[in-house]
């Protein structure tokens, strides 16, 4: 009752509590295919392969498993 009386009164917090709520009917829905853009995609395997030494530099990314790459602690 406390939390329902404080949204009512503060819209700052009513705001975030309806984002928090849509985002979590997103995730449990599905959010059906999701395609990253070539930018993105291409800075990522970028720092994949500059954080991952042992990767092949010319080595196709499609061909690049999982278990090849270290992701940071901080992630």
């Amino acid at each position: 009752r406390a939390v329902d009386a404080h949204l009512l009164r503060c819209t700052e917090c009513a705001y975030e509590a309806q984002s928090l709520r849509i985002a979590g009917e997103r995730l449990r829905g599905d959010a059906g295919e999701v395609i990253a853009s070539d930018a993105f995609r291409a800075r990522t395997l970028r720092a994949l392969y500059t954080d991952n030494a042992h990767v092949a530099s010319d080595a196709e990314p499609v061909s690049a498993t999982p278990e090849q790459f270290r992701l940071p602690i901080g992630v």
